[in-house]
């Protein structure tokens, strides 16, 4: 038979698109498309999706979305919904905007006897006076947020956890465990971990609804390189984060190989990939990704997902990351916070 790996191009084979490439790697997937001038764009997922909202908030060449007034203190996304780390957690926070009910578990008492909402508890960091003022709070936050799901052309939405704890009476999944800012009964909570059966049926129920509502939309998944704070399974930590990031990866694959309008940007790849000379991430905590792995990652979207017009506009423009934004906000974090770490 004839080599069937004569006719490939050098992004198919490991020596020249990895080995002889090393810190210019340039993955690109097969399924993409082209963001043009004046398409909105939204965001939402974990804490290193902030990262690529800030690139295109701050790019003239993108129409970033802003549904509802970001603070200074805000996590950046196109709305103050905070980190949101699970499949689970966004389907839920798509069915409660668009049933317009409230959920009225959400408001919890902090260790300092302020109310938050537990679906984003460090939102609002001095909290609120009683349980109706978490409501209205919400109830306005979800009435401001639904343009991202029904006017964004894209959203791009970044995996980042399976572990999880969830309310367990209304099964409501939580960005963080109530029991690092609250006395709240821990019989009122439990402790999940998503397969990846349950996670790729979260991801199929959000998209199917959310294209019913806006048909034109595009949905690029991104996967957080980011590994876990902290594990509450009984695996090594960093056994637990393989674990995660495999079944998030895989869901994504197998989304954008199975819905027309799903694809995937492989930015996980990029900083995950421990085949360069640096390691993509900081020495001070082996977790964050530094500036510079970051900047790669953007000029890679830039090139594989804007038009030539947008992407000439993004590259006169240049990086215009702010010193004063390299931290992230991560409820996660919040966990080594409350033990001391």
């Amino acid at each position: 038979m004839p080599n069937p790996y004569q006719s490939l191009s050098h992004t198919h084979f490991w020596k020249t698109a990895v080995s002889d490439r090393r810190d210019r790697v340039h993955p690109q997937v097969q399924k993409s498309f082209r963001i043009a001038p004046g398409q909105r764009v939204a965001t939402a997922g974990s804490c290193f999706a902030q990262n690529l909202a800030r690139h295109l908030r701050d790019s003239p060449a993108v129409s970033f979305m802003e549904a509802e007034p970001l603070r200074p203190d805000d996590p950046v996304f196109s709305g103050r919904y905070g980190n949101i780390y699970t499949a689970h957690q966004l389907l839920q926070l798509f069915e409660e905007v668009e049933s317009g009910a409230v959920d009225k578990g959400c408001a919890i008492r902090r260790h300092d006897g302020r109310w938050v909402d537990m679906h984003r508890p460090f939102i609002e960091p001095d909290g609120f006076a009683d349980p109706d003022a978490v409501f209205a709070a919400r109830a306005a936050h979800c009435a401001a947020i639904r343009p991202v799901f029904h006017e964004a052309d894209v959203l791009v939405f970044t995996l980042g956890l399976t572990e999880a704890w969830q309310h367990t009476a209304p099964g409501r999944v939580l960005p963080a465990c109530p029991g690092i800012y609250s006395d709240a009964p821990a019989t009122d909570y439990e402790f999940v971990n998503f397969g990846f059966a349950e996670v790729k049926a979260a991801m199929e129920q959000f998209a199917a609804r959310l294209t019913a509502a806006n048909p034109a939309v595009k949905l690029l998944l991104t996967v957080s390189p980011v590994p876990l704070t902290a594990t509450y399974t009984q695996d090594h930590v960093l056994v637990a984060t393989m674990h995660s990031k495999a079944i998030l990866r895989a869901v994504s694959s197998e989304l954008a190989a199975e819905i027309a309008n799903i694809f995937y940007f492989p930015s996980y790849e990029m900083v995950a990939n421990p085949y360069t000379d640096t390691s993509a991430f900081s020495p001070d905590n082996l977790r964050e990704v530094t500036p510079e792995a970051v900047q790669e990652v953007m000029r890679v979207f830039d090139a594989d997902y804007l038009d030539v017009a947008t992407a000439a506009t993004a590259r006169a423009h240049g990086s215009r990351l702010r010193p004063e934004e390299d931290d992230l906000f991560c409820d996660d974090v919040e966990i080594e916070k409350s033990i001391g770490f």
